[in-house]
């Protein structure tokens, strides 16, 4: 899973989740991935807001 604190930048949302680029909790990798717009709302993440809004 990705440290939703890490999380650098984002390419595409499907309405439901957002796919960014950050640091892998398990691994220590960075990578990309799916993460839940809820997840990210929750976790105080708002500086993606314009990702979502696109």
């Amino acid at each position: 899973m990705i440290d939703i604190d890490t999380i650098e930048d984002a390419d595409e949302c499907d309405g439901e989740a957002l796919h960014v680029y950050g640091r892998d909790t398990t691994t220590g990798q960075w990578r990309w991935q799916w993460v839940a717009v809820e997840t990210l709302m929750e976790a105080g993440r708002g500086d993606l807001v314009p990702w979502l809004q696109e």
